[in-house]
């Protein structure tokens, strides 16, 4: 195709091609063609389950950055009834995507070849999903604007680097924030680019509610739920807050409010990463990887957890002890009547309400 080599590969009920150049587990590169990257497949997989789980018939989706159209096209094929309109700045990722949808069946809604900028100052959805290379904080403006009332957003942010602390400066730049290195720097810096998403959103007099978000592999992800109104924008700016973080100890804690005398991030989104009722309904589907399986059945088991989450190997360190089993530590803090999850930022993580010297103690006690 003009030049450009192409292989089939098939992702949920999709059949795409897609440039014929290898790619890594990373980020990934911008080479100039249609983008396709096989480690967000899980990305995808979510964003259909959760519109699956929220039942909404024929609604407007637009997949803002649609490169080969892995999105829209699954979107058409898996969740019946979406009209879906792909668009792409590039031609030839438009003449790709276009191929790609016949090759699949799929009536898309209309593909446009456009700024993602341009397109929404024109038009509206009822869901609009950016997936952009590194930030996506310079289409958030323009996506909070163009949303309708009781409209969905999805973000993601693959510049985890930034987030999560090892470029300071770019953060602040970035999402006007002040990130920390530590070991739950993941959701550290997810509740980072949410905050940054509520800010935006704020300036358009609209409200954002998280229904799902999570950090994995080398993204972050957030979908949330857009109410309008200058005192619903307010209640959401009422949700930032900072974590503040004792260099000396390790202890961090969530807060909402001004920024503590101490070492803190922020300001950042204090609320919930999670909706029960929207979490609850995913179901994964059979065609789907079982790493998308493992993901749901962790976030099912975080909503409603305590925000912030420890490290065993962290504590480890910082207190000079062996790691216990992390199934023998959720027993002991249980046991002494604190909530004490496993968490899908870290295969080592753990959420639970008890206070740091409560958490200390169960730790050298197991």
């Amino acid at each position: 195709m003009n030049g450009v080599r192409l292989r089939e590969i098939r992702e949920g009920l999709a059949r795409l091609h897609v440039p014929d150049i290898p790619r890594g587990r990373g980020p990934g590169k911008d080479t100039g063609l249609p983008f396709y990257n096989p480690t967000m497949e899980k990305n995808r997989d979510m964003t259909v389950l959760l519109m699956r789980a929220l039942g909404r018939h024929g609604v407007t989706f637009l997949d803002g950055l649609s490169a080969t159209g892995a999105l829209g096209i699954r979107v058409a094929l898996e969740v019946r009834g979406t009209r879906v309109t792909c668009n792409d700045q590039s031609k030839t990722a438009s003449e790709l995507l276009l191929k790609n949808a016949e090759m699949n069946g799929v009536r898309l809604e209309s593909v446009v070849n456009d700024r993602i900028q341009a397109h929404l100052s024109k038009t509206s959805y009822e869901f609009i999903d950016i997936d952009p290379f590194g930030t996506p904080v310079p289409y958030l403006d323009i996506a909070f604007q163009a949303a309708l009332r009781d409209g969905l957003v999805g973000i993601t942010a693959t510049d985890t680097a930034v987030l999560c602390g090892a470029q300071t400066k770019a953060c602040f730049r970035h999402y006007e924030a002040r990130p920390l290195h530590i070991d739950c720097c993941k959701e550290v810096g997810l509740r980072i680019l949410i905050g940054c998403c509520a800010r935006v959103a704020a300036r358009h007099d609209k409200s954002i509610t998280p229904l799902l978000s999570f950090s994995t592999d080398h993204y972050m992800r957030a979908i949330m739920a857009v109410g309008t109104g200058a005192r619903k924008a307010d209640e959401t700016l009422s949700r930032m807050g900072h974590v503040a973080h004792d260099t000396e100890t390790g202890e961090r804690l969530l807060s909402m409010g001004p920024p503590p005398d101490q070492v803190s991030a922020g300001p950042l989104w204090a609320g919930g990463l999670l909706d029960e009722g929207s979490v609850s309904h995913l179901t994964p589907l059979h065609h789907m990887r079982h790493e998308t399986s493992q993901l749901v059945g962790l976030l099912k088991a975080e909503v409603g957890a305590p925000g912030l989450f420890y490290d065993t190997d962290y504590l480890s360190r910082k207190l000079r002890v062996s790691p216990p089993k992390m199934s023998a530590l959720i027993d002991a803090l249980h046991k002494a009547g604190f909530v004490a999850v496993r968490t899908h930022f870290s295969p080592e993580g753990i959420k639970t309400d008890a206070a740091w010297g409560e958490l200390v103690e169960v730790y050298k006690g197991v």
